[in-house]
């Protein structure tokens, strides 16, 4: 089925890690994207960094954008993770929101208190993904499918996968972040 392309608004503050095509006018971006052709690479209207995050999904927010992350990719990767589950434990032994795996997630504790509260605070989990994201999306040049294969099977995956496939997992999130925007254009989705 061929999606049809839709037109985005977007404050231009957001415009420094946009990477599709673009068209800057003196207060907004507008953007189009073809929900057909694999993720929505548009950054959101999500205003600014929230002062002091409450939910969940706010903290998610604060951290994807300190971090120059989609927070619609990320809120994505988190509701597929596990759910928006802080205790959501994999068969593999992955934890949290994000499901890291513990040698993983220490790699990017930066303090002690990282170090000691990061399979069950929220918050931290966010700072830690936001920093693996940040980073990854670095490595690859803004590119998510590859950062995301990274994320989800390591250097390896995307050394023997590249852009080569159209993997599930990669299907999966694509889908629901084209989704979210399209339900946001038409006011139906709420963070």
């Amino acid at each position: 089925m061929h999606l049809p392309k839709f037109l985005y608004l977007l404050p231009n503050i957001m415009f420094k890690k946009w990477l599709g095509k673009a068209l800057l006018t003196s207060s907004f971006i507008i953007v189009q994207a073809n929900a057909a052709e694999g993720p929505c690479k548009v950054l959101t209207d999500y205003p600014e960094i929230t002062p002091h995050p409450v939910t969940t999904q706010e903290k998610i927010v604060s951290e994807a954008i300190k971090h120059g992350i989609d927070p619609d990719f990320a809120l994505s990767h988190a509701q597929l993770e596990s759910n928006f589950n802080v205790k959501a434990i994999s068969s593999a032994g992955c934890i949290g929101l994000f499901q890291f795996l513990p040698s993983t997630a220490m790699a990017y504790c930066r303090t002690e208190e990282e170090k000691e509260k990061w399979q069950t605070d929220e918050h931290i989990q966010a700072i830690l993904y936001g920093r693996m994201m940040s980073y990854l999306l670095n490595k690859y040049k803004g590119d998510y499918d590859l950062a995301l294969l990274e994320y989800g099977g390591g250097p390896k995956a995307v050394r023997m996968y590249g852009k080569t496939k159209n993997l599930p997992y990669l299907k999966r999130i694509h889908k629901h972040i084209c989704m979210k925007k399209m339900r946001k254009t038409i006011g139906t989705d709420k963070v």
